[in-house]
């Protein structure tokens, strides 16, 4: 962690907003940036840079998508989810 107060203030409006919905999101931001649109420039790219970073180790591997939705309430592979 830096020293920084401007970067720790944009690193906690980051984790703070990173796994909203988008619309929410925004909403967010901007509220926690006060009106101070070079902080919400810096955070917004910070939260662009995270969406293009997204990689194939941030989604569950394709078999194992597919075995969750088969998976039942109970954790039984196979049951019925209904």
């Amino acid at each position: 962690m830096t020293s920084d107060p401007r970067w720790a203030h944009i690193e906690r409006i980051f984790d703070e907003v990173a796994d909203l919905p988008p619309a929410e999101r925004r909403e967010r931001v901007e509220r926690a940036c006060r009106g101070d649109p070079d902080l919400q420039a810096d955070v917004e790219r910070l939260l662009a840079a995270d969406e293009r970073d997204a990689g194939p180790l941030d989604a569950p591997p394709p078999a194992l998508q597919s075995d969750l939705f088969r998976r039942g309430t109970d954790g039984d592979p196979g049951a019925d989810c209904s």
